[in-house]
């Protein structure tokens, strides 16, 4: 019995490991390229603030892109957008289209010239079968490329869901997007 325990407890802390060690590719190495790129900029700017526009990869609501509306100042982070999705079925010959909206508000902490700190809470609701959603706070950072471009990356610490099967789940420490936003 003890021996089931142990391989149990072994399990689900390396289940968790490997999550945590995707989070952190998907999070962490576009920001150490982006530290590598522009190695030679020197000195303090002024970022622009105001309307702008994002593509967003995100693990949740369909491991997949949207382009986003932004709005982005000093202290304050928020973007909507969505996309679509056709899909033709070789078994049936059916067809299935869906709409997939996403977004997020949030607040920010200028850490560096560069570099933000963000928190808020993020959403996506799909069109497809059972009308999926996920729901939940974030905490992630935005590096700054440029004065008006910028690599953002967020990770959910939890999200409530509800699946494509009409099942509903809570996870920790599994959903995360990164995003390349420009101001105009």
């Amino acid at each position: 019995m003890v021996d089931l325990m142990v391989k149990y407890i072994l399990f689900k802390t390396l289940r968790i490991d490997l999550i945590m060690k995707r989070i952190a590719k998907l999070c962490i190495l576009p920001v150490i390229l982006s530290q590598t790129v522009h190695a030679g900029t020197q000195g303090d700017y002024e970022i622009k603030s105001g309307l702008g526009v994002a593509i967003d990869w995100a693990t949740y609501a369909g491991d997949d892109f949207t382009i986003q509306a932004t709005y982005n100042t000093h202290k304050f982070t928020g973007a909507i957008g969505g996309n679509y999705e056709r899909n033709r079925f070789a078994n049936t010959g059916g067809n299935s289209n869906w709409f997939e909206w996403r977004g997020h508000l949030g607040l920010r902490h200028q850490l560096e010239s560069k570099l933000f700190l963000t928190v808020g809470a993020t959403g996506a609701y799909s069109t497809n079968t059972n009308d999926p959603y996920e729901v939940g706070p974030y905490v992630g950072g935005d590096y700054y490329l440029t004065r008006q471009a910028f690599i953002s990356f967020k990770i959910l610490p939890y999200a409530k869901e509800k699946l494509w099967n009409g099942n509903t789940a809570n996870t920790f420490f599994e959903q995360g997007s990164i995003a390349l936003n420009y101001t105009f």
